[in-house]
């Protein structure tokens, strides 16, 4: 039976898993008192268990030359990836609320209000829904107040989430760009950073999934809603011009984080802001290879090599 295990009893399963812990402050692992204090004030048991999965066990679940350090520096690695995702998705957001309002100033279509008002015939922003049942945001109360009656497009963006943003480019552009060539419109790309964004911003743990068999992606690009998924043409397509692996690129994360780095290069202008972004990835990978950092599974480090070489490839 399964049971709330105290911290004595958690440090106990590291011991009898060989996962390797020192008694005092003079080896070269964390000590034990180090440990109850990590797991009472920076980490949880859990995200150190998941991390387990990454690293060969015998034939009795025991173990084989893994040490605490290592699942820490794992996790420490797992949050700067988090961040990671996070800057350069927001990053991302910004500038496609920003191209959408391009293409709506020169649309001679749509006057910025019909195209509204079409899509909040089958959508509900959330944003909209907490204030028509009277919940305040008291950071868009007075914006709500002043252009809910009647949004424009550079209003609506405004209070969208990034998914509810990715709906809104879907419904524009099928409405006045239909027929335009998907991949430039990088509406693939889009929905594959927008799984990865979400599980950053909810702080699911994501690398040690290196470790593990990872679910691949089709060829499929549209399903019955016009919405896109699948692998992308755009990844697809820089993977076979630079003779690299197609069938590492169809591993969903390795997939969707270079689809993250194909969007922001896209989207970004060049600036500081896309310098910036440039040098966060790369102290990312420069952080990765610190030899302090953790002890690395091959296949951990053959998925690593391979990605590195790729966002290289889409950053020149």
């Amino acid at each position: 039976m399964k049971y709330n295990l105290k911290l004595s009893d958690q440090v106990k399963f590291f011991y009898d898993k060989n996962i390797l812990i020192d008694d005092d402050s003079n080896g070269d692992n964390i000590n034990k008192k180090e440990v109850f204090k990590i797991l009472k004030e920076r980490n949880y048991f859990f995200k150190f268990k998941t991390f387990n999965k990454c690293y060969e066990k015998d034939n009795n679940g025991i173990y084989k030359n893994l040490d605490f350090k290592s699942l820490h520096r794992f996790n420490i690695l797992d949050a700067s990836f988090r961040s990671l995702v996070l800057e350069l998705s927001l990053i991302c957001e910004h500038l496609l609320k920003t191209k959408i309002n391009y293409l709506c100033t020169t649309n001679n279509q749509d006057d910025g209000y019909n195209s509204v008002k079409d899509f909040l015939k089958n959508y509900m922003p959330n944003e909209l829904k907490r204030y028509h049942n009277g919940k305040k945001n008291y950071y868009t109360e007075s914006f709500m107040t002043k252009y809910s009656s009647n949004f424009a497009v550079w209003n609506l963006l405004e209070i969208l989430t990034f998914s509810e943003t990715l709906d809104f480019y879907n419904f524009y552009i099928n409405k006045y760009y239909k027929g335009k060539d998907l991949k430039q419109l990088i509406l693939n790309e889009l929905y594959a950073v927008k799984n990865l964004r979400n599980a950053a911003a909810h702080n699911n743990c994501i690398l040690y999934l290196l470790g593990g068999n990872l679910q691949k992606l089709g060829n499929k690009y549209t399903n019955n809603n016009q919405q896109p998924k699948g692998y992308s043409y755009n990844i697809k397509y820089i993977l076979y011009k630079n003779n690299m692996n197609d069938d590492l690129g169809r591993e969903f994360l390795l997939h969707d984080f270079l689809c993250l780095v194909y969007v922001f290069n896209k989207l970004c202008p060049t600036s500081q802001l896309k310098e910036n972004g440039k040098k966060s990835i790369e102290n990312f990978f420069i952080n990765c290879e610190k030899k302090v950092w953790f002890k690395i599974p091959r296949i951990i480090k053959y998925r690593y090599l391979f990605v590195k070489k790729a966002t290289k490839i889409i950053l020149k």
